[in-house]
């Protein structure tokens, strides 16, 4: 399973669909190293798919902070270090969730990203990060509905109208 699946499959009814492909790009830019995503040291060694630092106050699924030795400590924290990619992107939720994210106010990466710049998630300005989120979701072909949920959505609709239809 790639790391699209994994992510999609691990925040998929925890997040609303719109916002999968969002995170997905987020991951991808995130972990993007050398051209690749999911390939930079801290998603290598500590399976942290989204530059989380390991947190002082919330619920977390971490295993705990990352040595400080690792490359890239941001402000002097350590990473955080998650058992997989899957925990790593439940971990993400608990952070929006945490910081208390409205769904229903956001209906676009750029409104995403202008909420996740606005709660400290990341340094660099909101233009060059919502570039890169949008630039990893057209390069990787991210659905906006991952393919698993529509053909999961699908079957339900089938199920449905069989029902009807043969009763």
């Amino acid at each position: 399973m790639n790391e699209v699946t994994r992510i999609a499959t691990a925040i998929r009814g925890q997040v609303p669909d719109k916002a999968i492909q969002w995170i997905i790009g987020q991951s991808a830019h995130e972990t993007g190293f050398k051209g690749k995503p999911w390939n930079s040291p801290v998603y290598l060694n500590l399976n942290n798919g989204f530059g989380m630092i390991h947190p002082r106050k919330r619920p977390t699924l971490s295993t705990g902070p990352g040595s400080r030795t690792q490359p890239g400590i941001e402000g002097g924290n350590p990473y955080a270090t998650y058992n997989n990619l899957e925990d790593s992107a439940k971990d993400l939720v608990l952070w929006l969730n945490y910081n208390k994210i409205n769904w229903a106010t956001i209906n676009t990466a750029d409104q995403y990203v202008a909420w996740i710049k606005k709660k400290g998630y990341f340094g660099a300005t909101e233009k060059s990060y919502l570039q890169g989120v949008l630039s990893w979701i057209k390069q990787l072909k991210i659905p906006v509905t991952p393919k698993s949920a529509a053909i999961g959505g699908a079957v339900v609709v089938i199920a449905v109208l069989a029902y009807y239809y043969f009763r």
